[in-house]
């Protein structure tokens, strides 16, 4: 009787860290970096791979009041968002709400009292994910796959028990 607990407990464990494997953070991507009126500086856009949804763009360098983030998708469709400071020094931070997949010029103006033009990078949006009842049956596979290797272990268990 211990035995079969045993065999449980251990399918139980089993599937348990089957389902709850490690996810990395996502800290975004640089997209670029160089000088700014004698100053390094750099752009970074989160998440890694962009898809249609909020994306953050966060400047890292010399911040300025008022900056503001333009993207502007290849169609035309223009969006405007107000880069705001966060907790860390010389990093600010604008959320940007991309509709539509394509091509994006992301444009920051960091110094619009300075007559400079602003930094412009291309990036590429891909669709949003799919709903999760798309991929559910992915998700739950391993569950018949726990249940026969829990009964395969419970067999061999069985077998090893003579005498």
């Amino acid at each position: 009787m211990m035995h079969r607990a045993h065999t449980f407990f251990l399918c139980v464990v089993l599937s348990l860290g089957a389902w709850t494997s490690a996810a990395e953070a996502d800290g975004g991507a640089v997209v670029w970096t160089g000088e700014r009126l004698g100053a390094a500086a750099a752009i970074l856009v989160s998440p890694a791979s962009p898809r249609v949804g909020t994306i953050d763009v966060a400047w890292i360098g010399d911040p300025r009041a008022a900056m503001q983030v333009v993207a502007t998708h290849e169609s035309g469709v223009r969006i405007t968002a107000v880069c705001l400071a966060s907790d860390a020094a010389k990093e600010t931070h604008a959320q940007l709400l991309l509709s539509t997949a394509g091509a994006w010029r992301i444009e920051i103006q960091p110094n619009a009292a300075v007559n400079a033009a602003p930094v412009s990078v291309e990036l590429v949006v891909d669709e949003a994910m799919p709903n999760w009842s798309s991929f559910a049956l992915y998700l739950f596979a391993w569950v018949p796959l726990a249940a026969i290797g829990g009964f395969a272990a419970a067999r061999r268990m069985r077998g090893l028990r003579v005498g």
